[in-house]
């Protein structure tokens, strides 16, 4: 199979594979309804006291004037590389940085959204500059070439602090890489998706996989679960 091709629907797949019943389409219920119609076909042009267009402009201007702003002024670390999240506790109240370890947790989500900004909202070359930094960190600092899996906590300047310990950073960063080779149709990007798959797959399906919540322990901890217990979610 293509890499490109596996990158493209995996997450299609991994849809039809959880979803319990038939799928359905998008906004249908499971009457074969629209959402935007009601129990007696009548279309649906309100929502409370709100129309349909009012609620859009809500959503609109929260998003493109009080969301977008703090993704573009905040949150990439353009001297280090990768990104600091404006949220505690990494920023306090008054604005003040405090905290500058990076998660992978966070990283990848980050990742992710700057690559999905240039793909799905606008093409503006910031998102992808700033998604691109993050990759070349990350990439340098927080990737195990020996097990294609990603570490799990970084210092500001790329200093491994915690190995991998945390299975939804590589499912994140998998993730993250999808949305960049979209962006950037770097066929390098998918391989790496790729890998990342395979070796997300091997640690899932491990005899001695331990997952109340993160995953498999680092050694920095005590085991605490049964050998080969998962979360639903896996």
């Amino acid at each position: 199979m293509k890499r490109r091709k596996f990158v493209t629907t995996l997450g299609a797949h991994g849809l039809m594979l959880s979803g319990l019943g038939p799928l359905l389409a998008d906004g249908e219920k499971r009457d074969k309804t629209n959402y935007g119609t009601n129990s007696n076909k009548q279309r649906i042009t309100k929502i409370g006291e709100w129309s349909l267009q009012e609620i859009r402009d809500i959503f609109h201007e929260e998003f493109y004037k009080n969301n977008l702003p703090i993704w573009r002024k905040h949150l990439v670390d353009w001297e280090y590389g990768g990104y600091i999240p404006h949220v505690s506790p990494y920023v306090n109240l008054a604005g003040e940085l405090e905290f500058t370890d990076k998660r992978l947790y966070h990283q990848a989500r980050c990742f992710w959204l700057y690559s999905y900004f240039y793909t799905h909202v606008e093409k503006d070359e910031f998102y992808l500059k700033a998604a691109k930094q993050g990759f070349d960190f990350l990439l340098k600092y927080a990737y195990d070439e020996n097990t294609s899996l990603w570490q799990q906590r970084v210092s500001r300047e790329g200093k491994l602090l915690i190995p991998f310990g945390d299975i939804f950073t590589c499912i994140y960063m998998f993730l993250a890489l999808g949305e960049y080779y979209h962006a950037t149709g770097d066929e390098e990007v998918a391989e790496l998706a790729a890998r990342t798959a395979h070796a997300i797959n091997k640690v899932l399906t491990s005899n001695d996989f331990q997952a109340p919540g993160m995953g498999p322990r680092s050694a920095l901890y005590g085991s605490f679960r049964e050998p080969g217990t998962r979360r639903l979610g896996f």
